[in-house]
């Protein structure tokens, strides 16, 4: 059975082809870079990729013997074109990203209101028998713990 030769020190051993895409995505991830920078990063990343998509479309166009207003214009409105969808693919993604925070804020008042609803159930309950008053005052002073904590939460 053949055994695999161990890395030189310092040696970078690739074990799939998404593995420099998994280096670049710890590299931007949140813990790395604060998020202004990679936003930075980002909007470089995707200007160069315009500007290298140009420079490949010009260079195809002018191997053609195109016109070189020709291979302007058609150069301008496909990385036009290329910029618009991947602008519109953002906006998309903060569309869904916003949906699911609102959702989610939707749910915790849903839940604020169930719980409240429950709470008044218990105290309804536990004064109905007065001859446990310490408990009653107990439960009293842990249900307006719960309800001040339920106030702090947003409401939409």
């Amino acid at each position: 059975m053949a055994s695999v030769p161990e890395p030189v020190s310092g040696e970078r051993v690739s074990h799939s082809p998404s593995e420099p895409v998994e280096h670049l995505r710890t590299v931007l991830s949140r813990a790395a870079i604060p998020s202004w920078r990679r936003l930075l990063i980002y909007s470089f990343l995707f200007a160069l990729f315009v500007f290298v998509s140009g420079l490949m479309l010009d260079y195809t166009l002018l191997i053609h013997k195109d016109s070189p207003l020709a291979t302007v214009e058609i150069s301008d409105a496909l990385a036009g074109l290329l910029a618009g969808v991947l602008f519109l693919r953002v906006l998309l993604a903060n569309r869904t990203r916003r949906e699911r925070i609102l959702h989610r804020v939707q749910m915790i008042n849903e839940m604020n209101d169930r719980i409240r609803n429950a709470l008044q159930v218990i105290q309804f309950t536990v004064h109905s028998n007065p001859a446990q008053a310490k408990q009653v005052s107990e439960i009293d002073h842990a249900v307006k713990r719960i309800q001040t904590a339920l106030d702090e939460l947003p409401r939409v």
